[in-house]
This record gives C-alpha cells, structure tokens and sequence, in this order.
C-alpha cells in the first residue's frame, strides 16, 4: 500500500533507531485487515457464541481476542453478518482493537454512562451489554442520520437502559453538568487504523494535516470534562496512530485539568505502552497492527479529581423544569397489556414484563408508545432525543377496545423459554430470511395449527426474532419491521 509520506515521517521518529519494528508496521498494511465479533452478552457467552458460529457453518474463529472476554477473532472467509442470527441481536461485528476501549471504561450495573461520540453503536452495544439493563446509558452523536444507526443496533441488541440524543457535547454538557459516573470519548480522528481496510482513507489523509482532528478532540474533551462527575472514569480513545491526535492531546487536556489522574491499563496480547510524554502517559495503550490482533487503537483512562464515593453529579439542570411529555400507564393500559400478553408469554416472564409497567422500570405514556425509562431519568428537554429509553410498545382502539401491539424491540430481549406461542422458522428452506424480508411466511406447525389471531414469536434457532400474527392454516402475517427488512 503506498502511505502518505507526511504519514511515514511522522511516527518514525517514535520507533527504534534499527528500523526493524518500524519496517514491520509498515509491512502489516499490506497485510489483511482483522476482524472480530463480539458475543452479545445477555444473549450468549463468547463459548456460546462459539459453538452457533459452526451450527451456522461458519469457519472456526482464528483466536480469542486477548483484552475482550466476550470477543472472537474471526476466519477471512466467513460472513455471520448474512445469517439470520445477527438479526436476532446474537452477536457484533466489530473490529477487534475496537472492544477495548469500553473494557478500559469498565462500565457497573446501576452506574450513569456517557457515549459521547457514540455511532454506529458498537461501544455503546458493549457498554449496554456491562451493565446489564440496571443504570442509565446515554448515547450521542452529532450526526442524525449515524445517530439512527445506533438507535437500531441499541434495539437489535437489547439494550434496555439507553436513551439517543443527537447533538454536540457542549450543549449536553450545558444540561447534564457533572452528571455521569463514567463517559467515554471515542474521538473523531485521522482514522489511520482504518488504511488497510479501507484504502481510500490513506489517500484522503492529507486532508486532517491541517490539526482540525485536534481542535475537535480537545472540545470534546473539555466538554466530557463538564459532564462528568468528581472521582468520575473518562476513557479517551481514537483509531489513528498520530502522537498529535493521541499522547498529545491527553497531555494538553491534563494541562488544561490539573488533577486528572492517568489510571494504568493492564498490556495484555501484545498492547503496548502508549509514548511516554511525561504525566503518567505510558499508562495509556497502543495497539499496534503488527503485534496484536486489530487494525490498531489508542486508549487513555483518566479519573477525575474528588470523592468517588460520594454523591454524583448535581442532577439540578438534569431534573429541570422541561413540560413532561411523559405519563404514567393506567388501569386500561395495563388490562390490554395483560389481554396481550397471557397467551404469549410464559407465567414467569409475564411477571416479570408485567413488573416493568407496574413502576418498577417507570413505564410511561407518551403518544399511544410506552417506554420504559431509567430509574430517576434526566431531563432531556431542550435536546435533540430520538430515543428515550426501551420501547415496549404501543396502544390503540379498535373496535373491541384498547389493544396492546408489542415493539420489535420486546421480542429481542426475551428468551425462548419466555414464550409460549411461537412459531420456529427454519433457516436452511430460506423461511427465515424471508421473514427477514418481509415476506408472508407459511409453516407447518407439528402440534397443529396455530388459533388465528393475537401474536406470536418469531424464532430462528431457538432465538426469538420478531413478532408474527397467525392467520390458520399455518399462514401468518409477517410484522416484521419495514425499515428493518432484508433487500
């Protein structure tokens, strides 16, 4: 591959004088690029993942990815993203030095999380996934069309606690001041990681040459600053190599805050120290392309100054006086959702569900749609949200009064053994993927067929996957989301 020059003579100087090394990470962009899955954990294990990979006749994966316990390092040849499972929110595609910023994060159940830059989804899938539905993971972007990417990978993956705005870091920090207990900043960068998976980025290089990566950096970081809480974790990360994007601006924002702490990541499979500018910065890691599986990634953590074991952020500008858009659900709601669900949900998830829109997770009205919002949820009026936390369903009359539809999104967080009426679609007829496409499906159903009428769930493999509606005679209406579906 031919590098930009101002690239090649740029990091020289930080390899050792023999060249050897340097010669060796040059070589490896014109090695291929890595990728990686990641096993999406409410829903599998990375044995579990393993194990469907080869019932879904794909190649064995090539290794483990040493600094993600949930991670695969995948075969070139395979392509999970094409079956049906990855609909089914099963797994995540994602490079492999990439899952090691939100393990740095290291995000608890209960805890409030921050993905500032957060499209396409990737980290934010990851950070959902550490806390198990319990807290509140807030992710942005400053772009709304990437901002709806995340919202769909959030809801494919059954994030249960999250809520999307889309908007620039200073305007969140100016309502959510010294709110989050954990925030991370996967920054935009020069994204020189991504030259040997994707050629052209070398050859729009020059373009970042002129520091505006840097100026954009340092005012996330300022703002992250602001929205974070004393004895807070900030996790600052970027996929390029350039010491100016990476050591340097982690340097300038210590200088900028006095007080933050660098905290040591341990060097596991073949990370390195990051360059040692002085401040403790060797704490922070590198992953280089020709030593560790990944394209190559930079992480700091930094620990704000204060007592971590005292009150989070002020909540005062978080709480506001914004109008409520929200209501709670009422007798009738909660009737219909019982007529809704009775017969298709197994007793003990019908409690459990039931026990969302009783108060337990504050379910709340708001046009027809209810949602499920985070135990004492910010205000977030006067921002830009296009998701306030999980979608559980709608509600409408008809003719034989208020009725309960169920969101995709409910039938993503839920496991075969929740449900008691469900249809299994097979994958190896082609009867899965058109579903997938929004296509009318026609089982043979071996206990007979299924009572017209109400819902069903879809299931691929044993993994709920959507809703259906039977229609007898083995025919059922594919509820499968329009903007969801497979060309």
């Amino acid at each position: 591959m031919k590098l930009p020059p101002g690239f090649v003579a740029r990091l020289r100087p930080r390899f050792p004088e023999d060249g050897e090394e340097f010669a060796a990470f040059l070589a490896s962009f014109d090695a291929p690029f890595v990728s990686g899955i990641r096993a999406n954990s409410p829903r599998t294990t990375r044995e579990g993942l393993r194990a469907l990979l080869s019932a879904m006749g794909e190649p064995a994966p090539l290794a483990d990815v040493p600094w993600c316990p949930d991670g695969l390092v995948l075969a070139r040849d395979g392509a999970p993203g094409r079956h049906p499972l990855h609909d089914a929110g099963l797994f995540y595609l994602q490079e492999p030095s990439a899952m090691l910023p939100v393990e740095v994060l290291a995000p608890r159940p209960g805890e409030r999380v921050l993905d500032l830059c957060a499209a396409p989804g990737g980290k934010s899938v990851q950070i959902a996934s550490a806390m198990g539905g319990e807290g509140f993971l807030l992710a942005n972007d400053l772009h709304e069309d990437r901002a709806r990417a995340l919202v769909r990978n959030l809801e494919r993956c059954g994030a249960t606690q999250a809520a999307v705005t889309v908007g620039s870091p200073d305007r969140l920090a100016a309502r959510l001041p010294g709110y989050f207990d954990r925030i991370l900043v996967d920054a935009p960068c020069s994204g020189e990681g991504m030259f040997r998976r994707d050629p052209g980025s070398a050859a729009r290089w020059a373009q970042y040459a002129d520091g505006s990566c840097r100026s954009a950096q340092d005012a996330i970081l300022d703002a992250a600053d602001e929205l974070l809480r004393p004895g807070g974790r900030l996790v600052y990360s970027t996929c390029t190599f350039s010491p100016d994007e990476d050591e340097e601006t982690v340097a300038a924002f210590l200088d900028r805050h006095p007080g933050y702490r660098p905290v040591p990541i341990a060097k596991t499979g073949g990370m390195d120290d990051a360059f040692d500018l002085g401040r403790g910065l060797s704490a922070a890691a590198r992953i280089w392309p020709h030593r560790a599986p990944g394209d190559g990634h930079f992480c700091a953590c930094l620990e704000k100054p204060g007592d971590d074991a005292g009150a989070r952020g002020s909540t005062e500008s978080a709480t506001g006086t914004g109008k409520p858009t929200f209501a709670p659900l009422g007798p009738s709601e909660r009737d219909a959702f019982r007529r809704f669900a009775e017969p298709v949900l197994a007793p003990e998830a019908l409690d459990r569900v039931a026990s969302w829109i009783s108060g337990a997770r504050h379910a709340a009205l708001s046009g027809g749609h209810v949602h499920l919002l985070s135990s004492n949820p910010p205000d977030l009026s006067r921002l830009h949200v296009l998701k306030r936390g999980f979608h559980l369903g709608s509600f409408a009359e008809d003719r034989r009064g208020l009725r309960f539809s169920p969101s995709h999104s409910l039938a993503l967080v839920l496991a075969r053994a929740d449900l008691q009426r469900v249809v299994d679609l097979p994958v190896e007829d082609g009867t899965a993927l058109r579903y997938l496409k929004g296509e009318t499906v026609s089982v043979a159903e071996p206990g007979g067929a299924m009572e017209a009428g109400g819902s069903a769930a879809a299931v691929v493999m044993g993994f709920p996957t959507g809703w259906l509606k039977p229609q007898g005679g083995g025919q059922f209406k594919n509820l499968y989301p329009p903007g969801w579906r497979r060309q």
